[in-house]
């Protein structure tokens, strides 16, 4: 039977991401990752309330965006550009923030620092006007969620591989 402590301090080990559980305290979560996390950064308390108020506001302003659509039609107007890249950009600088708090490997720091540039790419890419620029853009996007996801996808199979 596991103790209280080890039950919430589950380290990730399917793919040595070091991704804490959820359940896992802050100081719990520390003492997982190794010595160098065991001090708390500066300011840390107020970042991840800062990164979690911007989290919610982004999730409110896509949610806004959506029902801004449904009501009035938005989709053609030259105000749909900066309200569908509040939340996308607004998302990427929280995710960004809160990177140095989590304070994962340098590979997985690699590719959560690719996702939230995605977002942030993502947001400027909705502002610019058509053309090329604009495309070119968009396409760095999408080759940055698609590399994205084929590291995860890789990183299961190999997990799975692992546990037969």
């Amino acid at each position: 039977m596991k103790s209280t402590n080890e039950a919430f301090a589950h380290v990730c080990r399917c793919c040595d991401c070091g991704a804490v559980d959820a359940r896992s305290s802050g100081a719990q979560a520390r003492a997982t990752q190794g010595p160098e996390a065991e001090r708390p950064m500066r300011g840390e308390p107020i970042v991840r309330a800062i990164g979690a108020m911007l989290a919610l506001v982004a999730a409110l302003a896509g949610a806004g965006l959506l029902a801004g659509d449904l009501a009035a039609g938005l989709a053609g107007r030259a105000a749909h550009a900066p309200l569908s890249a509040a939340p996308l950009l607004i998302v990427g600088a929280a995710f960004m923030m809160m990177l140095p708090l989590v304070r994962p490997g340098p590979v997985e720091w690699v590719k959560r620092a690719m996702v939230g540039a995605a977002f942030i790419l993502w947001g400027v890419a909705q502002l610019m006007p058509p053309g090329a620029a604009a495309t070119t853009l968009g396409d760095l996007v999408i080759t940055l969620y698609v590399i994205d996801l084929a590291l995860v996808i890789r990183d299961w199979g190999v997990a799975g591989a692992l546990r037969m």
